[in-house]
C-alpha cells in the first residue's frame, strides 16, 4: 500500500523577540490510511504572508505538568544507541545512516559491560543509572565521551572511510589528537575532582582494586613539582577559542582555560612526527600570533627535506589539527 502523504506547514511568529511555533498539517494522499477506514482531522492554518504582521488577540498561560520520560529497557536502549540518541522512527532511520553508537555485533556487548562495572543496574526489564554512573558523568572531564552526537561522528568518519569519503591516516589523527588532549585534561585537571590512579577491575568480586605501586608516591609527588614549576612560565599568547593565556608545560602547550575550551598541543605530537618536527614555543608563539608558522626541513615520505608553511586549524569534523602547505 502507498504510504500516507500530509502537506506540513510552520509559521514562526515574532512577539517582543519571542518565537512561537505553529504547524498545520493537510493530508493530501490517504494512501493506507483507506484501507482502515479513518478519517483525519485536518490542522489549518490560516493565510498568511511572509513579514505580515499581525495582532496578538490573546495571551493566555496553561498550566500543564509534564510526565519522567519511562525507563529504558533492552530494546529502547539498543534503538537510542542506533539512532545516536535521535528520537526518529524506524522510516526515518536512513536521514541517520552512519550514525550510531557502536555497531549491531557490539551494542549488546556494551550494556552488558556498562552493567557488570556498575554503572546501570537492571530491574525487571528497566534499566536504571547507579551512582557510581551517575558520578562519572558528574566528575569525568572528558565529556564529549558522554556526547551522543560525537560518538556518533566518529562512527560515521569510520563508515566514510569504508565510502572512500574520509581517510584513515585523517581519522587516525584526529583520534590521536583526542587520546592526547583528554589523557592531558585528566592528568592535568586543575579542579582535581578525579585521581589519576589506575585500578583495575574485578568480575569476581566487583570491585576496583588499586594498581598502586606502594613506592609511586614518591614519584608522583616529584611529577607533580615539576609540573607546577613548567606553569609558571610566562604565557605565549592568547587562545585563539576563548582568549585565555597559552602556557608550556611538561607535555605541550595548553590554553590555562583548557577544561573549556580544549585547545592545546602536544610536543609528542604524532602527526608532525610523520615529518620528523615536533611542536616548538617560536611554532606555537608563530601560530597564536598570526594565525601560520614558518617550518624549515621538514622530511617528505620520499625522506627529501622541504620547507612547509603550518597552520593549527579545528576541521569541519570539529578536531584540531595541522595543516601543511610546501614554502615554495
Amino acid at each position: 500500500m502507498p504510504p500516507a502523504e500530509y502537506e506540513n506547514t510552520e509559521v514562526k511568529t515574532d512577539v517582543n523577540k519571542n518565537i512561537f511555533l505553529t504547524k498545520g498539517k493537510v493530508l493530501k494522499v490517504k494512501g493506507y490510511l483507506e484501507v482502515y477506514n479513518k478519517e483525519e482531522k485536518d490542522d489549518l492554518l490560516p493565510m498568511m504572508d511572509k513579514n505580515e504582521i499581525v495582532d496578538v488577540i490573546e495571551i493566555k498561560p496553561l498550566s500543564k505538568q509534564t510526565t519522567p520520560p519511562k525507563p529504558y529497557t533492552e530494546e529502547t536502549l539498543l534503538r537510542a544507541m542506533k539512532n545516536c540518541g535521535k528520537n526518529v522512527s524506524d522510516d526515518d532511520t536512513t536521514v541517520l545512516s552512519g550514525y550510531s553508537i557502536g555497531t549491531s555485533a557490539t551494542r549488546a556487548e556494551v550494556l552488558k559491560k556498562i552493567g557488570q562495572v556498575g554503572y546501570v543496574s537492571k530491574k525487571g526489564k528497566s534499566y536504571f543509572i547507579t551512582d557510581l554512573g551517575q558520578n562519572l558523568v558528574e566528575i569525568f572531564p572528558v565529556k564529549e565521551l558522554f556526547d551522543v552526537d560525537y560518538t556518533g561522528k566518529l562512527e560515521k568518519s569510520l563508515s566514510d572511510i569504508q565510502k572512500g569519503q574520509f581517510t584513515r591516516k585523517e581519522y587516525l589523527n584526529n583520534i590521536m589528537n583526542f587520546i592526547w588532549n583528554s589523557v592531558n585534561l585528566i592528568k592535568y585537571d586543575r579542579q582535581k575532582k578525579i585521581s589519576t590512579e589506575s585500578f583495575t577491575y574485578n568480575a569476581k568480586t566487583k570491585k576496583f582494586v588499586s594498581d598502586k605501586n606502594p613506592s609511586s608516591s614518591k614519584k608522583s609527588t616529584k611529577t607533580d613539582t615539576k609540573t607546577s614549576k613548567s606553569s609558571e612560565n610566562t604565557a605565549l599568547g592568547k587562545c585563539p577559542v576563548c582568549g585565555g593565556d597559552v602556557m608550556e608545560s611538561e607535555k605541550g602547550f595548553f590554553c590555562t582555560n583548557y577544561n573549556n575550551c580544549k585547545y592545546g598541543i602536544f610536543k609528542d605530537d604524532k602527526y608532525l612526527q610523520l615529518f620528523k618536527k615536533r611542536p616548538t614555543k617560536t611554532i606555537v608563539k608563530s601560530l597564536l600570533k598570526k594565525g601560520d608558522a614558518k617550518v624549515k626541513s621538514m622530511t617528505g615520505k620520499d625522506g627529501n627535506k622541504f620547507d612547509a608553511i603550518l597552520k593549527y586549524e579545528k576541521n569541519d569534523k570539529g578536531y584540531y589539527g595541522w595543516l601543511i602547505k610546501k614554502d615554495s
